[in-house]
């Protein structure tokens, strides 16, 4: 029996960005949830004047909207939680995400079986930038070490596997987990950074988190070979973690066409994919990414 799935959108203040991602996602028939987080800067009649012209534009669509700001990382692993009620599979979109209608089709068709027992999430954005003569042909799944947030996807039997609150010692446990410590004392470094960076202010990020849980369980992503998201968030005043200019090395086009069915088997591909993760999306080497 295939496996329910939701496309989760998750707003706060973009609300044009929301209404342009449902005019692409209500062609799919997939189920789709916009949770709204509280925007305290408007009353909750403007607020809800918003919502119900988005209501009556996508009848379709179901909205939820939170009675107080729940921050980032609350709002998150509530609206998760609530889609596990209903959905197996669940697929994340903040607001400044866009994907086109077969990439979500495809994720859906990938969906609907259990991901591979040595992976744990699917991620959209890492790879290289979809060029000619490539844009057109079928996109691969290929495994990798990290995580990105710009268009993601969970199963709810791998929801437990997250810490999203991370232990005190969370730091000092990284030395523990195979993945980092096959890395380099520089890139450790960085790691050690980012984790202490949320044990500090824990409801900064939840990226951090979900990259902590894939070091602890030794899972991966499956990611594109080629990028198949894009973020139009950098820059924009109403970003939390992306206000400054976007990064050099995400150029070109995200891939738009479908993809194989069935994750590479090809190491080379994998190996080579990972080096191009931890330069760009994983920033744990020279080139950094300037959102982290």
């Amino acid at each position: 029996m295939d496996r329910k799935t939701v496309v989760l959108i998750l707003t706060y203040k973009r609300f044009r960005e929301v209404e342009l991602t449902l005019e692409v996602l209500v062609t799919t028939k997939i189920p789709c949830l916009v949770s709204i987080d509280r925007d305290e800067s408007l009353t909750e009649g403007e607020q809800g004047k918003i919502i119900q012209r988005l209501e009556k534009q996508f009848p379709d669509v179901f909205f939820k909207s939170a009675m107080a700001n729940q921050g980032l990382v609350n709002h998150l692993v509530n609206a998760i939680e609530d889609c596990f009620k209903t959905f197996d599979n669940v697929i994340v979109l903040e607001d400044d995400i866009r994907v086109s209608r077969t990439v979500v089709l495809a994720t859906e068709s990938l969906l609907r079986s259990r991901l591979p027992i040595d992976v744990l999430t699917v991620s959209l954005f890492p790879g290289i930038p979809s060029i000619p003569p490539w844009r057109n042909k079928r996109n691969l799944w290929r495994r990798s070490h990290y995580f990105c947030p710009w268009g993601f996807a969970l199963q709810k039997e791998d929801w437990n596997e997250f810490q999203i609150t991370l232990p005190p010692n969370a730091t000092h446990k990284l030395e523990n987990f195979k993945t980092v410590r096959e890395m380099s004392q520089r890139r450790k470094k960085v790691w050690e950074h980012r984790v202490g960076k949320v044990l500090s202010n824990p409801k900064f990020t939840y990226d951090t988190q979900f990259q902590y849980s894939l070091f602890q369980t030794g899972k991966r992503s499956l990611v594109p070979l080629f990028r198949a998201s894009e973020n139009s968030g950098f820059g924009d005043g109403f970003a939390i973690h992306t206000k400054g200019e976007k990064p050099k090395w995400i150029f070109g086009k995200a891939h738009r066409a479908c993809f194989k069915p069935q994750p590479t088997q090809s190491k080379f591909l994998e190996m080579l994919g990972n080096y191009w993760d931890s330069l760009t999306i994983g920033g744990d080497r020279k080139i950094r990414v300037s959102a982290k």
